[in-house]
């Protein structure tokens, strides 16, 4: 991984990613709401591993720490109002 550019008018690099397995986690998705089976992902899967990177770079975009209260699915002690 990369370092993030600091500084006034710093750019960050942008890198290409290769292989790209959008197509096949389409086909994997749509197959399976053909089928009516289970996806191989399941909802509350796709949300741990999703939401661990959005908080991230929430956390990244802010500059500060986090508290995730996965109990109540929130940003503890967020004292920014939801919108």
């Amino acid at each position: 991984m990369g370092d993030h550019p600091r500084g006034r008018g710093a750019q960050p690099e942008v890198k290409e990613a290769r292989g790209d397995l959008a197509a096949a986690h389409m086909d994997e998705f749509l197959r399976a709401v053909r089928t009516r089976q289970q996806p191989m992902c399941t909802p509350e899967e796709a949300l741990c591993s999703t939401s661990t990177v959005q908080l991230a770079m929430i956390a990244y975009e802010l500059g500060e720490k986090l508290r995730w209260d996965a109990q109540a699915q929130r940003i503890a002690d967020n004292p920014r109002p939801k919108p």
